[in-house]
């Protein structure tokens, strides 16, 4: 019989999993409880979830899911890592593993497509969802500038020209 507190874990994981953009699977086996606890306020810090949850309750959440091809990377000491911004969760696990070398990347599931290690790596890599928008905002706003810049020339001469010929008769 399937207890009540299990079924509300795996109703959680499914709710918050359908947030999610990202799942990445981790081993922790040697990490303390105290060092988990830094992690997970680190992920926290970055808006990623890192959850210890039991693989067969964590295979019940994602069957049948957007993140069903990581089932096979469930076993042993797993932990999960989820996001809304896969950029932030490869950053986040790629950053800590090179802090604690006892967190070890397994790999994930990403737009619904199974991804090693090295493409974690790769996504820990790209600019941040709020350093894209900072950039994004720069190369929209410089336009603009411009724009204005050329249509209030041709008034700004009209004027240094009235103004010069008013200094010229005086």
């Amino acid at each position: 019989m399937v207890s009540k507190v299990k079924i509300d874990i795996v109703s959680r994981l499914i709710s918050a999993l359908a947030k999610a953009k990202m799942l990445i699977i981790v081993h922790y086996h040697g990490i303390t409880v105290s060092e988990i606890d830094v992690m997970r306020k680190k992920f926290r810090e970055n808006g990623v979830i890192f959850q210890v949850v039991k693989n067969n309750l964590m295979k019940i959440a994602i069957q049948d899911g957007l993140f069903e091809k990581g089932m096979n990377l469930l076993s042993g000491p797993s932990a999960v890592i989820f996001s809304e911004d896969p950029v932030a969760a490869a950053k986040s696990v790629i950053d800590l593993a090179k802090e604690n070398q006892k967190l070890k990347v397994i790999g994930g599931v990403f737009e619904e497509e199974l991804i090693k290690k090295d493409k974690i790596e790769i996504l820990a890599s790209l600019p941040s969802l709020d350093e894209l928008r900072a950039q994004l905002l720069r190369v929209i706003s410089a336009p603009a500038t411009q724009i204005a810049r050329v249509i209030t020339e041709p008034y700004a001469s009209l004027v240094r020209v009235n103004k010069a010929k008013a200094d010229k008769s005086n």
